[in-house]
């Protein structure tokens, strides 16, 4: 819904990547992420370096800084 109300926030598409990228997704995230840091780099975003770094980290498959220190659901109960 974020992205739908405020496709120019960078922070939204960051935040999906990261939800994607604790989640596995971590294709989906590869396109979420670039997109947060196209926006990040047309707008001048604060966080724009750390952003970058992300980028190549997840393009190298690399462990990616998740601020705030997300950690993935826990697995569904057994039936």
């Amino acid at each position: 819904m974020a992205m739908i109300y405020y496709p120019q926030s960078v922070n939204t598409y960051k935040s999906y990547a990261e939800a994607l990228i604790v989640a596995g997704r971590k294709d989906e995230a590869l396109a979420v992420y670039t997109k947060a840091y196209e926006l990040a780099k047309k707008n001048g975003h604060k966080n724009f370096t750390y952003m970058e770094e992300n980028l190549n980290k997840l393009k190298n498959n690399i462990s990616v800084d998740i601020e705030g220190g997300a950690v993935p659901p826990p697995p569904p109960p057994p039936q």
